[in-house]
Order: structure tokens, then sequence, then C-alpha cells
């Protein structure tokens, strides 16, 4: 079961257009001068925490979602479920 479908299409709707203006970026680089510079590593870095942030994300939507269904239905939510979101033992 995932979380909300729009908050899934925003998020990697954006971080695909952000990959793709990325690698046009570096495509454009690395062709006129050759060489990348430091800026383009802190581009990188800032990349990489994008999709780990947006992952992240992702998985906590889905355990609230899941953990929300849980206390709509009738009786005791499964431990499975809180644990996911909680990380209690």
């Amino acid at each position: 079961m995932t979380g909300s479908p729009q908050y899934t299409g925003v998020n990697w709707a954006l971080t695909s257009v952000s990959i793709a203006l990325t690698g046009g970026r570096f495509a454009i680089r690395g062709y006129y001068s050759r060489r990348f510079f430091w800026d383009d590593l802190v581009y990188l870095i800032a990349l990489i925490v994008l999709i780990a942030h947006g992952a992240t994300n992702q998985i906590t939507n889905d355990a609230k979602v899941q953990l929300a269904l849980a206390a709509a239905t009738k009786g005791k939510p499964q431990a499975k479920l809180l644990n996911m979101y909680y990380h209690v033992r």
C-alpha cells in the first residue's frame, strides 16, 4: 500500500525535472569547458540530498497513511504499522 498518489506524483515529477536539469547542466558544462568546478560538486551533492529527502518523505508519508487507515478501521491497529512510523519495539 502506498501513500497519497498526488504527493507521490508531485514529489517524483519535480525530482525528475531536477535530475534532468542537472544532467543538462553537467552536459553543457562538460561540452564547453571540458572540466568541472567546485560548484558542480556542490550541485551534485544537493541533488543527492534532494533524492534522499524525497525518498524519506515518501516512506514517512506512506507510514502515516497506513496508520490513518488502521486507525479508521475497527479494532486494534497492527503492531507492524506502529513500528514502521514510531520505531518502537
